[in-house]
């Protein structure tokens, strides 16, 4: 769900998420190779530091759809044919992580929060 809502994200990004009392992360590194294997994410690109950019599929986003609250804004899909120039973002990862933290805090839902579509850049 929380790709469905956040374009894309490393394990470290989707760590606040799981249930707290969860003292590995390897679930959650599991999870989209999980994932992966059914069709519902893709990798993106491998980041310098190793880790794992993921992001939905159609097949992933439209099942996520049914697992959140009717009418929850989610995000747009990544074209793959965009490639690894425009697919990493430290600030769209930040705001995974910021939402997951305060969702985890109780602050809010994780299906409230939304992401700004797009940056124009000022010439």
């Amino acid at each position: 769900m929380a790709l469905a809502l956040f374009l894309r994200a490393t394990a470290r990004e989707l760590w606040p998420l799981v249930p707290p009392h969860q003292r590995s992360d390897k679930s959650i590194r599991d999870a989209p190779a999980d994932l992966k294997t059914v069709g519902r994410v893709r990798e993106e690109l491998r980041l310098s530091d190793g880790r794992k950019l993921w992001c939905l599929t159609t097949a992933g986003r439209r099942e996520a759809a049914t697992l959140l609250p009717a009418g929850t804004k989610l995000a747009a899909l990544r074209p793959a044919k965009e490639g690894p120039s425009t697919a990493y973002s430290e600030h769209a990862l930040d705001v995974a992580a910021v939402a997951g933290l305060l969702a985890r805090a109780g602050i809010g839902h994780l299906a409230a929060f939304t992401v700004m579509k797009a940056h124009l850049a000022q010439v």
